[in-house]
């Protein structure tokens, strides 16, 4: 009997009753194998024992993926993805008719989750210096320093170690802008669609959608048996 152990991220209460279906399903339907999975509290630990061989597949972030690529230099492999974790998006807020485009937000507060959110951090970054606009990095809400032609960056880290999936620190950034305290924000995809569906800020819309990019895979060594 061969055995399969699966890691992922303890990152909500809900995630424990979620990996217990996945382990049951696929246990009704291999024949000479069983899954288990161990829950970790953060992403650089299940990295760790991935590489070391400690867990043979990890429920990566899309960070978690590049980190484990980046330290076995590219003798890892995405084998499995969710349809809904293609065309990811990164959303740019603000208040209703406060910020029209990107290029709007020279000399503005812009909001940040946390620096290991592919969603709400890095990517916004990244689309942000492809549009060649500087920022200025602050790091309490209330210390501001203007300068021509760069953005001031606010940076709420409130889920370090999770890559984002609580969604803490984008809700963190939403309450800010909401409150006038940030002039506009980033946040994923995904908590875009759930605060339009629930109404929660109807005083806020969003003024920039990033190209797609992919987010959650399953993420193995090079030698993992096929």
């Amino acid at each position: 009997m061969k055995h399969i152990v699966v890691g992922a991220v303890a990152y909500a209460p809900q995630v424990l009753p979620i990996w217990d279906v996945i382990r049951d399903y696929a246990n009704t339907y291999f024949k000479n194998t069983r899954l288990d999975y161990v829950l970790f509290s953060n992403y650089e630990r299940q990295v760790q024992w991935l590489i070391g061989g400690k867990i043979d597949i990890a429920w990566n972030t899309n960070v978690a993926y590049i980190r484990t690529m980046f330290a076995t230099q590219n003798k890892a492999q995405a084998i499995l993805m969710r349809d809904t974790d293609i065309g990811f998006k990164s959303v740019f807020v603000s208040k209703k008719g406060n910020v029209k485009n990107i290029e709007d937000l020279r000399g503005k507060k812009f909001g940040l989750g946390s620096l290991d959110s592919a969603q709400a951090a890095i990517m916004p970054l990244y689309y942000l210096k492809g549009h060649k606009i500087q920022e200025c990095d602050t790091s309490l809400i209330h210390s501001i320093h203007t300068t021509n032609g760069a953005i001031n960056i606010f940076r709420f880290n409130s889920d370090l170690g999770k890559h984002g999936d609580t969604g803490r620190s984008e809700f963190d950034v939403l309450d800010k802008v909401k409150a006038g305290e940030l002039d506009a924000g980033a946040i994923g995809s995904t908590t875009w669609a759930r605060i339009m569906q629930e109404g929660s800020y109807p005083q806020i819309e969003s003024f920039y959608a990033s190209p797609d990019y992919c987010h959650c895979n399953f993420t193995c060594l090079a030698n993992f048996d096929e």
